[in-house]
């Protein structure tokens, strides 16, 4: 049995469909148990209601389970959640869990995802349990949910993120990565930074994006703090916004420090990393008028 925490995330909720694929028993932990039972590809699953952040509720989410896949959540005290998972699976004699970090995880980084994502990771370091651990570069997808709704109106895409050159991955990917970890051996006490196959600048994604759909798509640069006000005056959590900031803007995404490109996922699965062109060509729809 591998359990899921975080399943219905980007990529949980495509890790638990290609689990189920291949015949696997899979449980989903999930705050909101309907909201995974709706999503497609999840009937199969054992669906239970779980809160990281809320210690006893995972001692039942682990019995019987072998591996976990840690998804951690997002927001203050994200660190804590993972601790409490690790500990409830240590406790319950799991034999891996396979841990979604992220690139430039630091703990001196502003951004709260990057410095407890590190913190995270040696946390299970020391847990005793055998571990891996996958460090993706920044998803694909987040221009499916961050900035679809300017391409569309406006053609436009806005961040902080100057000139920098980030080598972004398809989520698809991580979740097969994920799949071929948890399903095969070899792979305890490694960290695999996860990439797609080129280093890009904003610019040059919003020109794909643009070739993809047949109209043009322009990257428009914003100071980090006029960003950050301008992402509160939309409606989000100021600390969502600065949180947004400190990823592009502040830390080392804006300078460049997740530019390289891993060999990673052709590694392990085999084939190259999707490219930025494939995934603008697959998701073509959501950024049309």
């Amino acid at each position: 049995m591998i359990l899921v925490v975080g399943a219905t995330g980007n990529t949980g909720r495509e890790t638990v469909p290609r689990l189920l694929e291949r015949g696997i028993a899979v449980r989903a932990l999930s705050r909101d148990p309907e909201r995974a039972r709706a999503l497609p590809g999840f009937s199969g699953a054992e669906i239970v209601a779980g809160d990281p952040a809320r210690p006893e509720t995972l001692e039942p989410a682990m019995q019987g389970v072998t591996k976990v896949f840690l998804i951690p959540p997002s927001g203050p005290g994200s660190d804590t959640s993972e601790q409490n998972v690790i500990e409830a699976a240590r406790r319950a004699g799991v034999r891996h869990i396979v841990k979604l970090s992220a690139l430039c995880a630091d703990p001196s980084a502003p951004s709260m995802a990057l410095s407890h994502n590190y913190r995270a990771e040696e946390i299970l370091k020391s847990s005793g349990v055998p571990y891996t651990i996958l460090r993706p570069s920044s998803f694909m997808q987040n221009f499916l949910y961050y900035y679809s709704a300017s391409i569309r109106g406006e053609g436009a895409v806005y961040q902080s993120l100057g000139e920098a050159r980030m080598a972004i991955i398809d989520t698809r990917d991580i979740a097969e990565v994920a799949v071929k970890v948890l399903t095969s051996e070899g792979h305890e006490g490694k960290t695999y930074d996860l990439t797609g196959p080129e280093a890009l600048t904003y610019a040059e994604a919003a020109e794909k994006l643009g070739a993809a759909i047949g109209r043009p798509v322009r990257y428009v640069d914003v100071p980090a703090a006029a960003y950050e006000q301008a992402l509160v005056g939309f409606g989000l959590p100021p600390f969502v916004a600065a949180e947004v900031v400190n990823i592009y803007g502040r830390g080392p995404y804006r300078e460049g420090k997740a530019g390289s490109v891993s060999s990673s996922v052709a590694d392990l699965l085999g084939r190259p990393a999707r490219s930025f062109s494939e995934f603008a060509r697959d998701h073509a729809a959501y950024f049309l008028p």
